[in-house]
């Protein structure tokens, strides 16, 4: 079935007209690919990385940065695939898919020539090209996996053309024990020798998190050949036109709908083809059937990105959790807002809330801090009566005690003034570890 709309698939978008944004980030890749310098492409879960790639790989697209297609080979490989258990997998498919461009390119470089023959028996000069073509596909085959040999059958193939490996899902590759230093130390070779051979490397970690999980990846020192490149939420104007589908004028919503689209999704790309899915089902058009339907259409994308949302907080180390929980009871966070923007949960490094306001939601109810159906300055307000009533009561107690112990009244003093000394560290202790510390409520 043909994809019909960039909305609700929640796959990576293969068709040029549905792909929005993200012009800076291809200027940037493509320029650092035809000077043979390897890309390390990073970004959250489900951010959009394998789309870009896809887009990367039109040869419109390498045109209008400049890139002559029919000069510079791609040779896309997805370590998602369980099919890469080892790696005589990965140089098979890499050389064996290499060997089916060039002669992929041959025959188109001859058709040509051939049309202009007149159809008639084959003739002994053709008998002759058919074998040269065989001959070649037979050069092709790849013999053997050490290093010579590779580097061998990749300088006597591409001495014509640029050549880029992308490697997708690297952190399931990074995962794989049987992908040990040699492997490694194996592709950095390889770009030492080979000057026009370069890596556009695709992971849902960064470079250090990578090194964490592989001791591998450190001994070879894999990381030194590669600029590395964050990809983020999208923009304000890249999420809005993505929402109207400006390209295939799919649906036709106003701009006031399509800004809701950016406040409630971050730009996040999945988030957005949930949304859009849901404003396209009910035919959003105008601002009336808009309202009647915005907080349907809330709730049943927050149900349906519960197990995204979930994904994101398991992925998260004890600090990122702790910080994330800080942000959204307004407790300043320091410099953990860095590492939550790396990971696309802050719209920006300055940012003080999370990136949208469906996973905001969802964090409250998830960990109980709000009531499922109060608003926050309520909950803020029982809370602040109950921790001044308790100061207060805590107080009258403390006065009593000393009023009493100046009487002379010994034992109901001492009573009344522990009681009230109690009461108020327990009043303190408590609200100390709640949503709103004793600070802010004294502040408010």
């Amino acid at each position: 079935m043909e994809q019909q709309t960039a909305f609700g698939w929640k796959k990576p978008i293969q068709e040029e007209i549905y792909f929005y944004g993200r012009g800076i980030e291809t200027r940037e890749i493509l320029e650092h690919l035809s000077n043979n310098q390897s890309v390390f492409l990073f970004g959250a879960q489900k951010i959009g990385k394998t789309s870009l790639v896809l887009h990367l790989l039109r040869e419109d697209v390498q045109q209008l940065q400049g890139m002559l297609p029919k000069r510079h080979i791609f040779i896309y490989i997805d370590f998602n695939d369980p099919h890469y258990q080892a790696p005589t997998n990965f140089w098979d498919d890499v050389m064996g898919e290499i060997g089916l461009i060039l002669n992929t390119q041959k025959i188109r470089e001859e058709q040509p020539k051939q049309q202009k023959k007149n159809a008639a028996p084959q003739t002994v000069e053709d008998s002759e090209h058919k074998e040269e073509v065989e001959d070649t596909e037979e050069e092709k085959k790849p013999v053997g996996h050490s290093n010579e040999k590779i580097t061998q059958f990749i300088e006597n193939t591409t001495k014509k053309y640029q050549l880029t490996i992308i490697m997708d899902g690297f952190e399931c590759l990074v995962e794989k024990k049987a992908f040990g230093t040699e492997f490694y130390s194996k592709l950095k070779q390889l770009t030492g020798q080979i000057s026009n051979l370069s890596y556009l490397v695709v992971s849902s970690k960064n470079v250090s998190q990578s090194y964490q999980e592989n001791d591998s990846l450190q001994a070879a020192s894999f990381s030194d050949i590669f600029f590395t490149i964050q990809l983020g939420l999208l923009k304000k104007r890249e999420t809005m036109a993505f929402l109207k589908q400006e390209n295939s004028h799919a649906i036709d919503i106003n701009r006031k709908i399509a800004e809701w689209g950016y406040e409630v999704t971050g730009g996040h790309p999945y988030l957005l083809q949930i949304i859009g899915f849901h404003l396209d089902s009910y035919s959003i058009r105008t601002n009336e059937q808009f309202m009647t339907h915005r907080d349907e259409i809330m709730s049943k994308a927050i149900t349906e990105c519960s197990s995204f949302f979930m994904n994101l907080l398991e992925d998260l180390s004890t600090e990122e959790r702790e910080g994330l929980l800080a942000l959204i009871r307004f407790k300043p966070i320091g410099n953990i807002i860095n590492l939550l923007a790396k990971k696309s949960l802050v719209r920006d490094h300055k940012s003080q809330k999370v990136f949208s306001e469906m996973f905001d939601r969802f964090l409250h109810e998830f960990w109980g801090d709000f009531a499922e159906n109060k608003p926050v300055k309520i909950q803020f307000q029982f809370r602040q009566k109950i921790f001044l009533v308790g100061i207060a009561s805590s107080f009258f107690f403390i006065f009593m005690g000393s009023f009493a112990l100046l009487s002379s009244i010994l034992v109901l003093g001492a009573f009344l003034f522990g009681v009230g000394i109690l009461c108020f560290l327990v009043v303190v202790m408590f609200f100390n570890d709640e949503s709103y510390p004793s600070k802010q409520m004294l502040k408010s």
